[in-house]
């Protein structure tokens, strides 16, 4: 089958055989930021605090000023040795924190609906069980406001604080303060940060770029093991907005928008406008190859599954794992189970 040289010669896996897809029917209505490709990087420094055994490094977030219903939040990005320990009191259970290894930065942080008034305060506490040492990144707290968090759809507002602190649009009007505490005598050595930049807010982001699968603000494009090292322009590559003679080459590579621009102007742009023609189009291609590799295999895993055990593979696996997510424990509907495991959540 030869579909010739369109699109450069280039032929993906699935139009390879199905075919090029119709052309583009409909955009997101939104464009890339005027003074950045999402391909530039800075570089950064941040004095390092030493810490001896049993000493702390304390950052208490406090929000104030606020009222019932408003987006608040917090967050920070913050390295740290491996003697070194994290842990955070206050605040909604649903946050982010990561545990990544003394090569790559860390982030905590979540954003949430206030329930009340109330002043809130949030202790992030680094504690040295050895001797180690941390650096922080830009901790920030108060109140959230953003034109695409203003009257967005609900569905889209149930997993922001997995975007904090990447999504932090903090109010410059002092309802929140910072406040960091460590043993005085910091040292005068520093530990580097690199920023990418974002094609759709123009902002530069922490990533980590030693360990490229610790993410950070920005999702890995190229992850399939036969696409590495990425190969894609912009994507796998970022330059020096400093020293235009520098390149970084990625192994996984980084998408151009930040996590926040990718949820808002991007996915939840262009879902919506699925048409019925699309939707068809998708059934009849994944229909196409389950019978190729019902020819081939004898059916994909989840039918030989139904067809040796007599039962469906999602809800064997939704009741083993006591009907919960199996990474945080949070009770899961079956229609949410079935949907994610099959690929369809939205």
């Amino acid at each position: 089958m030869s579909l010739g040289p369109v699109g450069g010669g280039k032929l993906p896996g699935k139009t390879l055989y199905a075919g090029r897809r119709r052309a583009m029917t409909r955009t997101s209505g939104f464009k890339v930021h005027k003074d950045t490709s999402g391909g530039e990087f800075r570089r950064h420094l941040e004095k390092i605090i030493p810490m001896e055994p049993s000493e702390t490094v304390t950052v208490t977030f406090t929000i104030s000023g606020h009222v019932k219903g408003q987006l608040i939040g917090y967050g920070i990005w913050f390295w740290r040795t491996d003697g070194v320990v994290c842990s955070i009191v206050g605040g909604p259970d649903k946050r982010t924190l990561t545990e990544y290894g003394s090569a790559s930065w860390n982030k905590a942080g979540s954003m949430w609906l206030a329930n009340d008034a109330s002043p809130v305060e949030v202790i992030l506490t680094l504690t040295a069980t050895s001797k180690g040492s941390v650096a922080l990144y830009a901790p920030l707290c108060g109140r959230v406001r953003h034109k695409h968090l203003d009257g967005a759809r609900p569905e889209l507002m149930r997993n922001m604080y997995q975007f904090s602190p990447e999504a932090l649009f903090i109010e410059d009007d002092g309802a929140g303060v910072v406040e960091v505490e460590a043993v005085e005598g910091a040292s005068s050595a520093d530990h580097p940060l690199i920023l990418k930049s974002c094609n759709r807010c123009g902002r530069f982001l922490p990533v980590n770029v030693a360990v490229e699968r610790d993410q950070l603000s920005f999702s890995n494009h190229c992850v399939a093991e036969h696409r590495r090292p990425c190969k894609h322009a912009t994507f796998g590559r970022l330059r020096n907005v400093e020293d235009s003679a520098e390149v970084l080459q990625l192994d996984y590579g980084y998408q151009l928008e930040c996590r926040f621009c990718k949820k808002f102007e991007v996915n939840a742009a262009h879902n919506p406008q699925r048409s019925s023609a699309q939707m068809k189009e998708d059934g009849a291609r994944r229909r196409a190859f389950e019978l190729l590799l019902a020819e081939l295999y004898g059916g994909t895993p989840q039918l030989r599954y139904r067809h040796e055990k007599g039962t469906e593979l999602a809800d064997d696996v939704w009741k083993r794992f006591g009907c919960a997510c199996f990474n945080c424990g949070a009770e899961l509907a079956r229609e949410i189970w079935t949907a994610g495991i099959s690929g369809n959540s939205a």
